[in-house]
């Protein structure tokens, strides 16, 4: 598995406040890596069908659907999953995170070194909590004003094609549902859709 040639374009990131852990680690044999981009595109394609779930839930009343009977059930199940597995250990604090296809910053309460490889875990739903692996290195480490803080930039190492695509799927999912919410929002206060405010870009990085 080689590292992205094109490591330095990252095209809409994901913005968000998440679960996440860090590290220090080598990277894995190829074998074991390959079992873990195996989960993180899993976990990527599951997390776009959660999404296209709840959307269900908001546009479709559930006695008019037979469809939409069927996937109220599926999301009880995973609920109650997810509810079991986060019985079973103390989830991450919740940090601000910066999540594109080939880099990943966050704001922690410790700093890791200039250059050091990480595994970093990456809680994308709260409800169902197993995280994307993410190999890293890290690129820059900047305090905060007071030195209480610190921001972690890195660059994502050995992502498979298929993981790196369903990141950009997740963050571009984010923008459209950030764009459409500001849309409905200005409807609902009256103004008209083309206004400036609601053309601006919420993930820029």
């Amino acid at each position: 598995m080689e590292t992205d040639p094109h490591s330095g374009n990252d095209g809409v990131k994901l913005h968000q406040r998440l679960g996440l852990s860090w590290r220090e680690a080598v990277i894995p044999e190829t074998r074991v890596l390959n079992a873990i981009m195996h989960d993180n595109e899993a976990l990527l394609a599951n997390q776009v069908w959660l999404e296209e779930l709840e959307s269900s839930y908001r546009d479709t009343p559930v006695g008019e659907d037979p469809q939409a009977r069927t996937e109220t059930r599926l999301g009880l199940l995973i609920a109650l999953f997810g509810m079991w597995l986060r019985r079973q250990f103390e989830p991450p604090p919740v940090v601000p995170v910066i999540l594109g296809e080939n880099t990943l910053a966050w704001e922690s309460d410790t700093a890791p070194p200039r250059d050091a490889t990480l595994l970093v875990e990456v809680y994308l739903n709260s409800r169902l909590p197993m995280p994307l692996i993410l190999p890293a290195t890290v690129q820059q480490v900047i305090p905060s004003g007071d030195g209480s803080k610190w921001h972690i930039e890195t660059r994502l190492e050995q992502m498979s094609p298929a993981a790196r695509q369903g990141v950009a799927r997740v963050a571009f999912r984010y923008h459209r549902r950030i764009l459409r919410e500001r849309h409905e929002r200005l409807e609902a206060e009256g103004d008209p859709p083309g206004t400036p405010d609601d053309t601006g870009d919420p993930v820029r990085g």
